[in-house]
């Protein structure tokens, strides 16, 4: 990544922001790093997504995912299902969720037995895109959010192709489940 490094440091400053539940200075700072590199090299619309996602803000979060050409990834597609069952709204929690796990492989079981991620800084790791590694780490930054929402979990957990899912996932790849 050949970003400059006070940008470097300042999307880590973002993720931090959202790690200490400061959701409005998330997007704030978000907003003034996507002024500045408009190509977003970094990342920051994954946490700007996260940040939309816990202030329920589907306004925001969709002009960002506009702002993007509507480019689905894992951090917005699981912000997105986060958003939509905090605004009760099932069966559209039901599709985003369902097109997070589509898109990467191994998104359900990160989803439903999360790992322990080593703390990075300044910089996100590079991932591949749509890989485990990265559905792991999107689950790692949902972190704060999805602990303000305990029973989205729980709700997940009942849909039966996730748990599905998920199970197939750990057994074709040997792991726990």
């Amino acid at each position: 990544m050949f970003s400059r490094p006070s940008l470097r440091l300042d999307a880590a400053l973002v993720r931090t922001c959202l790690d200490g539940s400061r959701f409005k200075m998330t997007l704030d700072r978000a907003e003034s790093l996507l002024g500045a590199a408009p190509s977003d090299t970094l990342g920051i619309r994954y946490t700007a997504a996260l940040a939309y996602a816990r202030l329920e803000d589907e306004t925001g979060f969709d002009a960002l995912d506009a702002r993007f050409g509507h480019r689905g990834n894992t951090w917005s597609n699981l912000a997105r299902a986060i958003m939509l069952y905090k605004l009760g709204r099932m069966s559209a929690a039901r599709r985003a969720l369902q097109g997070y796990c589509e898109l990467c492989g191994g998104a359900a079981y990160a989803l439903l037995r999360p790992e322990f991620v080593e703390t990075y800084l300044p910089d996100r790791p590079a991932v591949a895109p749509s890989s485990f590694k990265e559905a792991v780490l999107a689950v790692h930054e949902s972190e704060p959010i999805i602990a303000d929402v305990p029973d989205f979990i729980a709700w997940a957990q009942t849909q039966p192709w996730l748990e599905q899912s998920a199970s197939q996932f750990a057994d074709k790849n040997d792991l726990d489940w």
